[in-house]
């Protein structure tokens, strides 16, 4: 029987009540989070009732011992479902199918498009040449990469990556050599040059973490990845994060208008330990949406093409969990042919979807973040989405709050 723990993200610091959340209207975003927060427990009797229903007795571990940790609550699950959580262990909830193979790269040393810095035109980052024009550079801000791992011999990353870790099957950990080929299939190197590239990063100043989750495929399960998220929410520096940014390089296609319980939880619990998850909407079109970027609280992200229209391979969906309904994407950010740095050599290559933009979010973050680094992950948003400009010709919820910028923009 498979077995992991996500002792971090499931422990909550006040144990609320499993009766339902209340309903009704509510006063700000913040009271939604506190809601879904509180409803952490219910998820908890979902996920238990849904496994008995299929025939198994599968549950996370460390849930159900932190149930035994508070007898109430023990007595309570056990009198409702007639079973005993000490026969639990964890399975498989989430598999993320595998990412679409890399196309031909461009060697530095040959003719490179003049616009392979639009994504950093695009939200407001002038380039001369190589090197930034504008101030701000993420200096001080850590990001966390979530999906294939990191490059660290990427010329483009060159001293960027301070840690990294792989997670296998069974979601036990190792430690690798940061500046090591930590990425045999090239998504995650991608990312992390668009987030702090030296030439293409939007904060290339900014320190990086490799968790690799998925394998050479560009697959995976929920065990590593929540494996690799729980040990993001329990790693600190003086009693703060060690990321304040996670940037989650992956989606599981989906049409249900609700997110996954135990995603939407993890979510959450993320941003209650001040961590941001910036996560792609995913990239199949209008009404279509990918787990975990349709998680309620999350940065939802959203692709534009260089003529700044939202792309039509860009996701959108309305949804609900626990009463709060909401809309996704949060915002748009540039993803269409954007170039990035490929593992296992020092190329470039172009490639469209919501995972660039998601990127290049995570950079607009790092640079907020380095001009105002007491934000709380709740201003760190608002902050993110006061900097967009508003699209025009885009009705509806296909650009969120528009498309993201460094600085300025335009509310609606």
């Amino acid at each position: 029987m498979r077995s992991y723990t996500i002792k971090t993200l499931i422990r909550v610091r006040n144990f609320p009540g499993l009766e339902d959340p209340p309903l009704g209207p509510v006063g700000s975003k913040a009271d939604n989070i506190r809601r879904l927060l509180d409803h952490r427990w219910r998820c908890v009797l979902k996920w238990i009732e849904a496994d008995i229903a299929s025939g198994t007795v599968e549950i996370a571990n460390e849930t159900a011992r932190i149930l035994r940790m508070v007898p109430e609550h023990c007595a309570r699950v056990q009198a409702i479902l007639e079973v005993d959580l000490e026969e639990y262990v964890a399975a498989d909830l989430l598999e993320i199918s595998p990412a679409p193979a890399l196309p031909l790269a461009v060697s530095p040393d040959e003719a490179m498009p003049r616009h392979r810095f639009w994504h950093l035109n695009a939200v407001g980052l002038r380039t001369h040449g190589k090197r930034r024009a504008k101030a701000g550079r993420g200096q001080g801000v850590t990001v966390a990469v979530i999906g294939t791992g990191i490059d660290g011999r990427h010329p483009e990353l060159d001293g960027r990556v301070v840690q990294a870790l792989t997670f296998d099957a069974r979601g036990r950990s190792a430690q690798a050599i940061p500046s090591g080929a930590n990425d045999l299939h090239g998504n995650g190197t991608y990312v992390a040059s668009l987030i702090a590239g030296n030439t293409i990063g939007v904060a290339p100043a900014a320190r990086l973490v490799s968790l690799q989750a998925l394998d050479a495929r560009g697959s995976g399960t929920d065990l590593p990845i929540l494996s690799a998220l729980d040990w993001l929410a329990g790693a600190s520096i003086d009693g703060a994060p060690l990321a304040r940014i996670a940037v989650l390089c992956f989606g599981s296609p989906t049409t249900k208008n609700e997110p996954s319980n135990i995603y939407q939880t993890v979510m959450l619990s993320l941003m209650d330990h001040g961590i941001l998850p910036i996560v792609p909407v995913g990239s199949g079109g209008p009404g279509q949406t990918a787990l975990p970027g349709n998680c309620y609280g999350v940065m939802s992200v959203g692709a534009t093409t260089r003529q700044r229209r939202v792309a039509k391979f860009s996701g959108d969906g309305e949804l609900a969990f626990a009463g709060v309904s909401y809309t996704v994407p949060s915002l748009v950010a540039p993803g269409e042919l954007v170039y990035g740095a490929r593992s296992g050599s020092s190329a470039f290559l172009p490639l469209s979807g919501s995972v660039p933009a998601t990127a290049v979010v995570a950079g607009i973050a790092a640079l907020i973040l380095e001009r105002q680094p007491d934000l709380n992950v709740w201003d760190l948003q608002d902050q993110i989405l006061s900097q967009c400009r508003v699209l025009p010709r885009m009705a509806g919820i296909r650009q969120g709050a528009g498309l993201v910028q460094a600085e300025g923009g335009t509310m609606r």
